[in-house]
């Protein structure tokens, strides 16, 4: 026992320490960026995104540096990858929207589907573990309603009132557990960073070109094939990029 909780104390202090040297990372390249040395900030912050740090204040900070050294298609991706972890932040999605018009891109936009966008919501308000520990939990009190209906062996209107809510219930949080954690996994939208680009008609370098692409689109990749990703822009045309020509979200 006292090997097990002197392990602990030393993995909690292990990971203050972490904790706290990410910190002091991070306050050197606010540092550096309030500095306007802004190659310094860039090159801290992407350390700390390396060490596979995710935060939305770290994006968006790598986000302006970009912005400022006038790398657009680059701050759009991290303006992106910032929204993405705190979708409802305005000064995010103000940063973004000044952003993209000073892009090249004149493409018009395809309503997002309202269910795309309740979904969206709900992630953000329950989040992974969210949807999880909420489905557990109903779980819990439907094996309970159901001991309780054992031990009593009675039934009543409440009881069954309440197990009909719930199992649904059950069922849904942990069906939206499994589909959030699928598309967590599914890296669907890039944003193009060469300063131009064409989007081609098939795979193959000497193909018939679509339209030419400036960067900092954002493009929802449909399908991929080597070398190659076949996307898809916000006014429905879809067509091929070299994957280099894309950075993923």
């Amino acid at each position: 026992m006292m090997r097990i909780a002197k392990f602990s104390v030393y993995c909690l202090l292990f990971t203050a320490y972490c904790l706290n040297a990410q910190s002091s990372e991070f306050a050197a390249a606010n540092a550096a960026y309030n500095q306007q040395n802004f190659d310094a900030a860039l090159i801290k912050y992407h350390q700390i995104a390396a060490e596979g740090v995710q935060s939305d204040a770290l994006f968006y900070n790598m986000g302006n540096a970009h912005y400022r050294r006038g790398q657009l298609g680059a701050a759009i991706l991290y303006y992106e990858k910032a929204r993405h972890l705190n979708p409802y932040n305005t000064k995010i999605a103000h940063s973004l929207d000044i952003a993209q018009s000073k892009t090249k891109n004149q493409i018009p936009q395809v309503p997002e589907a309202f269910w795309t966008t309740a979904w969206r919501y709900l992630q953000w308000i329950f989040g992974l573990n969210g949807f999880f520990w909420m489905g557990i939990f109903c779980y819990i009190l439907v094996f309970l309603l159901l001991a309780h209906r054992i031990w009593f062996k009675d039934a009543t209107p409440w009881r069954r009132r309440s197990l009909l809510l719930l199992l649904p219930l059950a069922m849904l949080f942990l069906s939206a557990t499994f589909f959030a954690s699928y598309k967590s996994e599914q890296h669907d939208y890039a944003v193009i960073q060469p300063k131009k680009t064409d989007i081609l008609a098939t795979p193959v370098a000497d193909a018939k070109s679509l339209r030419v692409l400036y960067e900092g689109l954002t493009v929802k990749i449909t399908e991929r094939a080597g070398a190659w990703v076949r996307v898809k822009l916000p006014n429905g045309l879809e067509g091929w990029l070299q994957k280099r020509d894309v950075a993923v979200i």
